[in-house]
């Protein structure tokens, strides 16, 4: 497996984000927003990754490394997928 920093990670663009996502990611959380948007939380090389999908389309709209810890107090930490 492949380490990255945070910054070397966001470097990279949408589409090799989301290889190395599916390749390193785990899975940790999954949130709808208004039946449009899908929430993503993935763990990996030690930090955090979140994944914005659209629902209609099932795009990745975004992927953003999460450098503060307040961000996940927009998931449930209590219910796991």
């Amino acid at each position: 497996m492949i380490l990255l920093t945070q910054s070397e990670f966001s470097e990279f663009n949408l589409k090799s984000k989301l290889k190395l996502i599916r390749k390193d990611g785990k899975l940790l959380k999954l949130k709808m927003i208004n039946d449009r948007y899908k929430l993503l939380l993935y763990s990996m090389y030690g930090f955090y990754v979140q994944c914005v999908s659209d629902v209609h389309t099932t795009q990745i709209t975004e992927i953003d490394v999460l450098v503060s810890a307040n961000w996940l107090q927009h998931y449930d930490t209590d219910d796991p997928i």
